[in-house]
Order: C-alpha cells, then sequence, then structure tokens
C-alpha cells in the first residue's frame, strides 16, 4: 500500500510537489516505540489506517471512531493513489489527479503585489502558521535550556513587527 500513498503525499509535500501546502500528509510507524501513545490516542487497530482533519486537532486530541460529530474522519476508501485522491476531491471539491505537476511560482506572491487582500492572506498565514507552532512547542515542553534565549529573541522581534497579542502571551509563558 506505501507506494499508493507515497504517490498521493508527493502532489502535497515535498520540494516538488505539485500543491505545496493544501495538504499536511504523515505517515505513522506504529511498530515504532515513540508512536505507541499516539496510535493509542487514534485507536489504531489496523493498517493501513488513514486520518483525515485539521492539523491542530491531531496535535492533542483523543479520537473515538464512534463519535458522530468529529473534525477527524476516518478514510475509509483509499487503498489505491486513485481512490485515495479521489476521497481527497471529494472532501476539497478539487480536481487534483496524480499527473498534477509543480509550476514555479504558482503559490507565492509577486515581488511587486499591489492586491492588498493578498499580503494580508499572506500575513495572516505566516502570523498563524508560526501562533500553531509555538503553541506544539510550549504544549509539549519542547524549549530546552540551550535554545531558550534563541526562542525568546525570535519572539521578541515577532512581537515588535507584528504586535499580536498571541506573540506576547507565548513569550510571557516561557
Amino acid at each position: 500500500m506505501q507506494p499508493h500513498y507515497e504517490k498521493v503525499a508527493k502532489l502535497f509535500n515535498g520540494p516538488n510537489a505539485a500543491h505545496p501546502g493544501r495538504i499536511l500528509m504523515a505517515r505513522v510507524d506504529c511498530a515504532s516505540k515513540v508512536n505507541v501513545d499516539l496510535c493509542s490516542r487514534f485507536s489504531v487497530d489496523h493498517y493501513p489506517f488513514l486520518l483525515w482533519g485539521p492539523p491542530p486537532k491531531f496535535a492533542n486530541t483523543k479520537w473515538d471512531r464512534k463519535q458522530e460529530k468529529s473534525d477527524i474522519k476516518l478514510i475509509d476508501d483509499g487503498r489505491t493513489a486513485e481512490r485515495l485522491l479521489m476521497w481527497i476531491n471529494k472532501q476539497l471539491e478539487s480536481s487534483f489527479t496524480l499527473d498534477d505537476k509543480k509550476y514555479e511560482n504558482e503559490n507565492m506572491l509577486p515581488n511587486s503585489t499591489s492586491d492588498p487582500k493578498q499580503v494580508v492572506q499572506a500575513i495572516y498565514d505566516v502570523e498563524e502558521a508560526t501562533a500553531h507552532a509555538l503553541q506544539i512547542i510550549l504544549e509539549h515542553k519542547m524549549i530546552k535550556a540551550d535554545t531558550r534565549d534563541s526562542l525568546i529573541r525570535f519572539l521578541q522581534i515577532l512581537v515588535a513587527h507584528h504586535p499580536s497579542k498571541r506573540y506576547e502571551g507565548a513569550l510571557l509563558n516561557l
């Protein structure tokens, strides 16, 4: 099954992805000791076991497949690359194909953009991604004594250039 999923993952992840950033696909080896708790939280009982949902929901959620209203769904129709991609297309109302190719500058802002909506969206996306990364760092106590000062300097730069209560709060929690 693995080659099928890798075909789909290459469309969205990696340096040559046709649609980078649209979907984050991750593979977890439940046989590895480091992943036992994660696999247990999601009740993995067979392989392959495919889940779909917003990335923040995977960070600190215990999922129960019997729960009716959940942001995380079990993908039950993805045994081939084609079927998995068809399932994804249905969820996103998109039309990705396995033949999609990367186009240079497809998702980048032009150097001299004049569309304020694009600029605002790009800034919002960066701030959201940074806030989410900080949330994970703080929740999982990933800050080591030798990297704490660098992180604090980084947060001070964020606060200075992107005034946001979100970053100030992260700085105070260190």
